[in-house]
């Protein structure tokens, strides 16, 4: 049984997870802590997996999902943040492989909370307060991490809510591969 709240991601890779990385940094928030990645599970369209779910369960869905897609690219298209809120992100210049991870992962077996936001794929650079128009503008300054990233693979990460502490519960490579943790 899992110990918190679980989200499934496509991990960013280095030196792209480097350079994000040292924007959160700079931002000087909380969740600057939270792995650099895009949740395909767990924060929007369908909302986390539930604490106390069988982890041989999130292993057989995610690895049965993980062997039907194949690794894709990714380039990041600008900095965007939610309306009425400090959340700003890496926004992906083509959302379909996520949609698609999304969509095979909400019709397997695995429990999902429920979540009042439709999907949307996205890398968080800050989250907290929103923000004064002066401080969005400098935000939205930032230069994109620019060049194309290759996405192959999936992780489960349980994350405790009131620390943000966050657990590697399992990785597996796109097409199948699993990852020896």
């Amino acid at each position: 049984m899992i110990p918190h709240q679980a989200f499934i991601v496509a991990d960013i890779p280095d030196p792209h997870k480097t350079r994000i990385q040292i924007i959160r940094d700079r931002l000087k928030t909380l969740t600057a802590k939270l792995p650099v990645e895009i949740t395909v599970a767990g924060s929007s369209g369908v909302g986390p997996i539930p604490a106390g779910t069988d982890l041989g369960l999130i292993r057989d869905e995610v690895d049965r999902v993980a062997k039907m897609m194949a690794a894709f690219d990714l380039e990041f298209a600008a900095i965007r943040h939610f309306p009425r809120t400090g959340v700003f992100y890496l926004a992906p210049k083509d959302r379909r492989p996520f949609d698609s991870l999304h969509a095979v992962l909400a019709s397997t077996k695995l429990p999902f909370i429920a979540s009042p936001f439709p999907y949307n794929p996205h890398c968080t650079l800050r989250a907290g307060p929103e923000v004064e128009p002066s401080v969005a503008e400098q935000i939205h300054s930032i230069a994109v991490p620019a060049g194309t990233m290759r996405l192959d693979s999936l992780s489960v990460y349980a994350v405790d809510g009131a620390t943000l502490a966050v657990r590697l519960l399992h990785r597996v490579k796109l097409g199948g591969n699993p990852v020896q943790l």
